[in-house]
């Protein structure tokens, strides 16, 4: 979710959709759905113990070949039944059951998450660039000798460093301006 969280986190640019998802690698009933407050995800599961879980019994006559043949249709009967009750609500009787399942949390919720804080899977930092705006990153989740990588340095924007690179490798200042001018290369903006 790197590449989906850390925008979110770090503009005011930010989208709001969330649509049921599930995939054919999986058989029915695994799938984000809608609640009557939010979402939640259920994980893999015996139809008959969710359809006693959720009281919608036309699960129950759907074998272990229809949760991969007729995927879309137990899909269609799970999503109708879950939007009638919070996500609250579901997640306790799914838990009496025993089935998986997880409140669908959206980046916002992240934040306060205990798990992430623990984890330390959030990074807030100065921003590149004059203003030094925070930017929120996902940290790397690796630890070496118990620790998480550094994070050195902030997204740059496009040619930060193409001065320095250049001139690194040994380019003079006139061959790098005629590169920019060129448009071979991009220059931070002065």
């Amino acid at each position: 979710m790197a590449n989906n969280a850390a925008p979110w986190w770090s503009t005011a640019e930010t989208q709001t959709g969330r649509g049921p998802v599930a995939g054919w690698y999986y058989p029915a009933p695994y799938g984000i759905y809608a609640t009557r407050d939010g979402h939640i995800a259920v994980s893999l599961c015996p139809l008959p113990r969710l359809a006693e879980a959720i009281e919608e019994a036309r699960l129950a006559a759907f074998s272990d070949n229809d949760a991969w043949a007729r995927q879309d249709e137990i899909g269609e009967i799970i999503a109708a039944r879950l939007k009638t009750k919070t996500t609250e609500e579901w997640s306790r009787a799914m838990e009496r059951a025993q089935i998986w399942h997880a409140r669908v949390q959206g980046y916002d919720d992240l934040v306060e998450d205990p798990q992430i804080k623990h984890m330390g899977a959030l990074v807030t930092m100065p921003g590149a660039g004059e203003s030094g705006t925070p930017v929120t990153l996902v940290n790397h989740p690796v630890r070496y000798d118990g620790e998480a990588a550094e994070i050195r340095l902030a997204p740059q924007r496009l040619g930060a460093q193409s001065k320095e690179v250049l001139a690194e490798l040994g380019f003079a200042g006139a061959e790098i301006a005629a590169l920019a001018r060129e448009g071979v290369v991009c220059l931070p903006e002065p």
